[in-house]
């Protein structure tokens, strides 16, 4: 099927097509800013990954001419590994949902929560555990750090503690 006939009844679209290729490229090209969260198809599939791994291609490409590329969602971000380019794009993080929420403006419960000033733990430190270490992770663990009522217990990252401090840098 195309944008006129629609996918035909009794299958199912697993991939975007030539066009949707197209005019992805051309908006992606005219971008400055671009954020990803959901692959074009089931890319783990050989038959049906060139929507989303032509994305990828041409969201490196911008970002090595100096677009910014966030990559969100536990797909997109599987994605981004299994084409090798997590490296290649500005940021890559398996939260996605939660990563639109923020970019909505909208309060996260958990940031909320680190971030309550109200002294609600009844004088004894929260205790809590950061899964990942990406930019909300970072942002998780700095909070936490800064506020006398939380302990960070734990962060689940396969990184050295090198590595961990120097990313808290940024």
């Amino acid at each position: 099927g195309d944008m006129s006939t629609g996918v035909p009844e009794g299958f199912l679209g697993l991939d975007i097509g030539p066009k949707s290729i197209e005019l992805n490229d051309a908006a992606i090209a005219r971008s400055k800013t671009i954020v990803w969260n959901g692959p074009m198809g089931v890319f783990e599939m050989g038959a049906f990954e060139a929507g989303t791994k032509r994305m990828m291609e041409k969201i490196v490409e911008v970002t090595a001419a100096g677009a910014i590329s966030v990559i969100g969602g536990g797909d997109t971000a599987t994605a981004c590994k299994k084409y090798k380019t997590v490296d290649k794009v500005s940021h890559c993080s398996t939260g996605g949902g939660a990563s639109l929420e923020l970019l909505e403006g909208k309060v996260l419960p958990g940031v909320a929560a680190l971030d309550d000033s109200t002294g609600s733990s009844g004088g004894a430190p929260v205790g809590i555990g950061i899964n990942g270490f990406g930019r909300i992770g970072r942002q998780v663990a700095r909070i936490a750090m800064k506020d006398p009522e939380t302990e960070l217990k734990l962060i689940n990252a396969s990184y050295d503690a090198d590595y961990l401090a120097y990313m808290m840098k940024y």
